[in-house]
């Protein structure tokens, strides 16, 4: 078709490819579904629950990644915090005993 040229009622003119376009809404549309399973995630560690004992395997194969992470990412932090509240524990109440304990095991 050429500037100029008559058309009739309903025929084409254009022809748009709109694969990218698919491909994009796809692509939005896994990544909308991995942001949700996150937030399921981050909302139940919130709400204080133990996300180690939830089955991923529910999940696409294209989510499972990313809660893993975040699955093993709580557990980190949660042997970190014990390990730092034993050591709280039993660490020195104050430099005095710090002093004393030095005191009697001979150490001046």
């Amino acid at each position: 078709m050429e500037e100029g040229d008559y058309v009739t009622t309903g025929q084409v003119l254009i022809e748009l490819d709109t694969q990218s376009l698919d491909i994009d809404v796809d692509t939005l549309n896994n990544q909308k579904k991995v942001l949700e399973a996150q937030k399921s995630f981050y909302m139940m560690i919130r709400d204080q629950e133990d996300i180690s004992a939830v089955d991923i395997s529910g999940y696409s194969g294209n989510i499972q990644p990313y809660l893993l992470t975040i699955i093993d990412n709580d557990k980190a932090y949660h042997n970190n915090l014990s390990t730092l509240e034993s050591k709280k524990a039993n660490a020195p109440l104050c430099a005095t005993s710090l002093i004393r304990s030095s005191r009697d095991s001979g150490i001046v």
